[in-house]
């Protein structure tokens, strides 16, 4: 019987210095594809989820509140729900300057799964058009998620974008986790969808609304 531990290729027969070495090279390129895999996994993370681009044009406001929206379609864009709210009016017949979120977090079907993206609300500092309610529009801020949540749920990386966001609001405008709400707590709506795990993100009660 060989014994290979004082030196792995002294005195082993070839077959088995041919095995070792396959054994060393398989390990080398799994190692490689794990750290590639890891690599590229982090790049895709930074091209959806960036706080450098979250930063606000001008002067940041005095928000205190977040309001949860889903866009309620399958797929959807910055670009497309601009459009489409271009097209709407206000109670007082005046039309909206577009879109009425803040942010868009997308799903992978017209956006990047996991994308977070500022509207230009944000980063002029804009009331939002997305509440039905002034006081939340004034000083909530509008996130709004691509999907229907009737019918299904969020993807992960929608959820993790929305932490990683909600994070973010909270370090830059100490908005706690009582003051983060969903659309339907506000107005008589089933926004963000029955399927959207509210209460992993909000404990914001509606009595405590100034």
């Amino acid at each position: 019987m060989h014994d290979c531990r004082i030196n792995p290729l002294a005195n082993c027969p070839r077959g088995l210095i041919a095995w070792s070495g396959m054994l060393l090279v398989f390990i080398s390129l799994s190692s490689h594809c794990t750290a590639e895999g890891l690599n590229t996994e982090r790049q895709l993370r930074k091209s959806v989820v960036n706080e450098s681009f979250w930063k606000p044009h001008t002067e940041s406001r005095n928000w205190k509140y977040v309001v949860i929206h889903h866009t309620a379609t399958e797929s959807g864009s910055i670009d497309q729900i601009h459009r489409a709210h271009l097209q709407r009016k206000d109670s007082q017949g005046r039309p909206w300057r577009g879109i009425g979120y803040h942010f868009v977090i997308g799903n992978g079907q017209g956006m990047k799964d996991g994308q977070v993206e500022p509207t230009f609300r944000w980063q002029g500092q804009i009331d939002g058009a997305h509440a039905g309610n002034e006081l939340y529009n004034r000083f909530g801020i509008g996130v709004c998620l691509i999907g229907n949540f009737e019918t299904h749920g969020p993807s992960q990386a929608q959820l993790d974008s929305l932490q990683h966001l909600l994070a973010y609001l909270n370090r830059a405008y100490s908005i706690q986790s009582d003051h983060v709400l969903g659309h339907g707590q506000i107005k008589s709506t089933q926004c963000p969808g029955q399927n959207f795990p509210l209460k992993n993100y909000s404990r914001y009660s509606p009595e405590e609304s100034p």
